[in-house]
């Protein structure tokens, strides 16, 4: 956990302790039956997630037309709707444990090491651990590797910056090179 997801924590608890009606019951329109605090908590996380989402989306420029839409999908970027007035108990219990595993999984650190171990795990794939591009990326920082994530934009996506009928080796070069352009090597 996080400094901020403490003081998220601690927030959450507070509204809950210092607002008077936060245990009464609210029937959704869907039938669940839950806190006025469950239900704006639910809200205030959602917010959060959205936000952070749209700052991330709005740090990628990704208008139609500039290549990178397509990152809005891959990255999970659009905007998540709150359902949780007509959702049945089932949908609603889901939402909740979806909304709980975004605000974990979508905080920095996390996000942050992924980015590394999913880095480090396509290129092995594509040129292996032995390559020089593994061992350049797996000495790297984890927000170094985030960050050059980001600076490659869809041309780190392997498919696009090397033709997939050429060799391991000319593939391995293309990666190279771009890492100097980009003042990595």
């Amino acid at each position: 956990m996080t400094r901020a997801d403490f003081n998220r924590t601690i927030r959450a608890l507070q509204r809950y302790s210092g607002t008077k009606g936060s245990e009464a019951a609210r029937v959704t329109k869907g039938g669940v039956t839950t806190t006025k605090w469950q239900l704006d908590q639910m809200r205030y996380d959602l917010a959060y997630i959205n936000n952070r989402r749209e700052r991330k989306a709005a740090a990628l420029n990704a208008q139609e037309g500039s290549g990178l839409v397509h990152r809005l999908t891959d990255e999970n970027l659009y905007k998540i709707k709150d359902n949780t007035q007509i959702a049945n108990q089932y949908d609603f219990m889901k939402f909740a444990r979806m909304i709980e595993t975004k605000l974990f999984n979508e905080s920095d650190p996390v996000a942050i090491a992924r980015y590394k171990e999913n880095m480090l795990k396509a290129i092995d794939d594509q040129l292996g651990k032995n390559s020089t591009v593994y061992s350049i990326v797996a000495k790297m920082s984890e927000t170094a590797v985030f960050n050059l994530s980001w600076k490659f934009s869809e041309k780190f996506s392997f498919e696009f910056i090397y033709d997939k009928n050429s060799s391991v080796l000319d593939r391995e070069k293309a990666v190279l090179a771009e890492l100097e352009r980009l003042g990595i090597v």
